[in-house]
């Protein structure tokens, strides 16, 4: 640069340099009006109910949340702190939509407990009413008058930054069995828990105060099928038979997420369900007949496979921003026939803050 004003902290990394725009603390951002954590789950033909428990227990959900801010400007970046220590947490989404930025987040633990997330975007393109000038102090401003850094709005300080990168595989130990009874009902469900993660040391220590910043692109799921059928005696003295057949097919889709467990430097980057499912189907013939009238056995599979996604966006995801959602989260919210993983490959970077040093309390 040929003029203007460069400034260095001790550690002699550039503090604000008139040539750009500090990013700052912009707001906290607020779930939006109607819109509660939810577990969305397959309610289609042939569904078997998913329990709170069983959502916990064999398909590890957590729940998915949004937040909004109100801020006209290019770019923004999400910064989450975690509820609780070992709370797994994964930014899925940054969607902006005019003046509004809105964030979708998937957390573990209770629906109460979901972490609040804070907002930094480039001091230039606030609007003046944010920004406060003292009758002291330092203002910058670059060469078309726009306000780039001040000393009264403390510009983001990163204080490490780590490359996160999930494992290849979700689970790699037995999920069980179902579906062999050959019941017209069934109860069962596999279990979907994941046992695969990874440990990503950094330099910073973790602690209640640190704010987080990361959107993992890692997503998959888990599936499990199985199938039976045969002929049952029926007819005077049992001499006539009866087909019988069934079909059992459970799934749970799941993100990248990542914890941060406290008074550590270490990340540990694992899975969360975001959405799951079972169904069961037993079908019966006639007496005397070899084939079945109606509806083919497994025919219900090939239509919640393809279209899981849109049965739940109109449901369970009432309140949320549609568009968002239906563009950027969608492609976790699905039914598996096998076991995927997929942007394993790309990892993510997590940049780490505090939020004393904004004076968030």
């Amino acid at each position: 640069m040929s003029y203007g004003v460069v400034a260095y902290g001790t550690d002699s990394k550039v503090t604000f340099h008139s040539n750009y725009s500090s990013v700052v603390y912009a707001g906290q951002m607020s779930v939006p009006s109607g819109v509660s954590p939810v577990q969305p789950t397959y309610t289609g033909d042939h569904h078997l109910a998913l329990s709170s428990s069983l959502r916990d227990s064999n398909y590890d959900m957590g729940w998915i949340t949004q937040y909004e801010i109100t801020l006209d400007v290019d770019y923004m970046v999400p910064f989450y702190c975690p509820d609780h220590d070992n709370q797994d947490v994964a930014i899925m989404d940054i969607i902006n939509e005019g003046t509004k930025w809105v964030v979708n987040l998937l957390f573990s633990g209770t629906s109460s407990q979901a972490p609040d997330v804070y907002a930094f975007a480039p001091l230039t393109e606030l609007p003046s009413s944010s920004v406060t000038l003292s009758d002291y102090g330092i203002a910058v401003y670059d060469s078309g008058s726009n306000l780039v850094f001040t000393d009264n709005k403390r510009p983001l300080r990163v204080d490490d930054v780590v490359t996160i990168s999930h494992s290849n595989s979700i689970k790699t130990n037995s999920k069980g069995t179902c579906g062999t009874s050959g019941h017209s009902t069934n109860t069962c469900h596999v279990d979907f828990t994941p046992n695969q993660s990874s440990t990503i040391s950094g330099s910073t220590t973790n602690s209640s105060s640190k704010l987080y910043s990361i959107v993992p692109s890692a997503y998959g799921g888990l599936a499990y099928t199985n199938s039976a059928s045969g002929t049952s005696s029926c007819g005077l003295f049992g001499l006539i038979s009866r087909p019988w057949a069934w079909s059992y097919k459970s799934w749970a889709s799941f993100r990248g997420v990542v914890r941060h467990p406290r008074n550590t430097t270490n990340h540990i980057a694992g899975w969360e369900g975001d959405f799951g499912g079972a169904a069961h189907q037993y079908v019966q013939g006639d007496c005397g007949f070899s084939g079945f009238l109606g509806a083919l056995i497994g025919a219900f599979l090939a239509v919640f496979t393809g279209g899981a996604a849109l049965l739940v966006i109109s449901g369970a995801l009432a309140g949320f921003v549609i568009a968002g959602l239906t563009t950027s989260t969608t492609p976790s919210l699905k039914a598996y026939d096998t076991d995927e993983t997929f942007d394993t490959s790309n990892s993510a970077k997590l940049m780490i803050t505090d939020k004393t040093y904004y004076g968030i309390s």
